[in-house]
């Protein structure tokens, strides 16, 4: 990507906001999303009727047919507080899960992004203790590294992340070394180095 891209941030990382992402980075943005839940969404509902639109990204550019996005019914029925059928009509609908279309729409946005460490525990070490924005940034910057000469593919090393970590710690100062445990300078007070 040249230093010149265009950058998007969307807040919400459930289907709407995932689709979004796509289409954004599919069209040549950077794209970071924002997502409140510390865990990955799940259990958000039974069943979706799917529209079209809600598949379009996945028919158009994913390559999955409307069959393999849900379940065809052929009747829709409305139960009583007894559980008998208080009415039934014929219908075309079709179905799916929050989990499909979440997980597959969370796997598309990860797609081609190839983690290559060999020794992580030193990295782990590293980075212990700073925060979810830190480790976003040095792993969008390693990627942008690894990025550079290849084909597009993103195959991400330990050697990008180190010198993804050393640009960020001579780039932005003080607060990037208090974000990785370095005991801040007091006023006054020279350099470490």
């Amino acid at each position: 990507m040249s230093k010149h891209a265009n950058c998007a941030a969307v807040v919400g990382g459930s289907i709407g906001g995932l689709t979004a992402a796509l289409l954004l980075r599919d069209a040549g943005w950077e794209v970071d999303v924002f997502e409140r839940s510390r865990g990955v969404l799940e259990g958000r509902g039974g069943g979706i009727v799917l529209h079209p639109a809600t598949i379009r990204y996945f028919v158009e550019r994913a390559g999955l047919t409307p069959a393999e996005t849900g379940v065809s019914v052929r009747w829709v029925r409305y139960l009583d507080g007894a559980g008998r059928v208080a009415h039934q009509a014929p219908c075309s609908y079709r179905f799916t899960s929050y989990d499909f279309l979440y997980r597959r729409l969370l796997a598309l946005y990860g797609k081609g992004l190839e983690l290559e460490i060999s020794d992580d525990e030193a990295l782990i070490a590293q980075l212990d203790g700073v925060t979810p924005a830190f480790i976003r940034e040095l792993l969008r910057r390693a990627a942008l590294l690894s990025a550079e000469g290849t084909d597009g593919s993103l195959r991400v090393t330990a050697d990008h992340l180190e010198r993804a970590l050393t640009e960020l710690r001579e780039g932005a100062g003080e607060l990037t070394n208090i974000l990785l445990g370095a005991r801040p300078r007091r006023r006054g007070e020279p350099d470490q180095d």
